[in-house]
């Protein structure tokens, strides 16, 4: 009977020798199969690196004040103030009609005023401020390029009544309406899931400042490791980082 005890123990001691070895090539394949895989946007859809957006087949750059959000959907992008006090709609139409960027605000929007024409970056645009009739007003802006129309549409969260605050901000980002260069081209390629060894010295706030991930990058740092809301890194362990 002691035989078979003995035995047993030494079966068991294998086995778990041999599950802890079998968990550990699991992990090592499963971080081969997903290192260098697309986190996030997709090159098709364009692209958010920090404050900035890029969209390689539109060729268009635009950029947000510091710590807005930008939040990119299949139909238009938006770009949102912290707290959600104030936002700004971007979207993409075809024209079709032959008119001005004055002639074309015109047709789309009633009694604006403060109205300007604007040129950015070469191209052609008008600007205006509309007051709605429950008081509320909104930033309005059109760029035209080839046969295409890029519609701005700013305005503020019901509870937020400084529009002054926010109108520079909603120019702002007009502004930065281009066409991509160099890096932008460079930039707008996905963000990837890389694995990296943790070293000595590395937290997640720190790992945090060297990723691309545009809004709250240490805590998705941690979701994406199973780390949040407070685990501490270990030295030698492998993570996932997004670059």
């Amino acid at each position: 009977m002691l035989f078979f005890a003995k035995r047993l123990l030494v079966f068991l001691f294998l086995l778990n020798i041999k599950n802890k070895k079998g968990a550990a090539k699991t992990q090592a394949d499963y971080f081969e199969k997903i290192n260098g895989m697309v986190y996030g946007d997709s090159e098709e859809s364009g692209v958010r690196k920090g404050n900035e957006f890029f969209h390689k087949d539109l060729d268009l750059y635009l950029a947000s004040p510091n710590n807005w959000e930008i939040i990119n959907t299949s139909k238009n992008i938006i770009f949102r103030a912290p707290f959600s006090k104030a936002m700004l709609n971007v979207s993409l139409e075809d024209l079709n009609f032959r008119e001005t960027p004055k002639e074309y605000m015109q047709r789309v929007a009633s009694e604006f005023s403060k109205g300007e024409d604007l040129k950015i970056n070469g191209y052609k645009g008008y600007t205006c401020i509309v007051r709605e009739r429950t008081g509320e007003m909104r930033r309005l802006a059109v760029l035209m390029r080839e046969s295409k129309v890029y519609q701005f549409v700013g305005y503020l969260d019901e509870q937020e009544k400084d529009f002054q605050k926010f109108d520079p901000l909603f120019m702002q980002i007009i502004n930065s309406w281009d066409r991509l260069d160099q890096r932008g081209r460079e930039m707008s390629k996905p963000l990837r899931i890389i694995k990296y060894i943790v070293n000595k010295g590395d937290t997640y706030k720190k790992l945090a400042k060297g990723s691309s991930i545009s809004y709250n990058a240490e805590d998705q740092l941690r979701l994406l490791n199973g780390d949040f809301p407070n685990r501490d890194l270990v030295v030698g362990k492998v993570i996932k980082l997004v670059r």
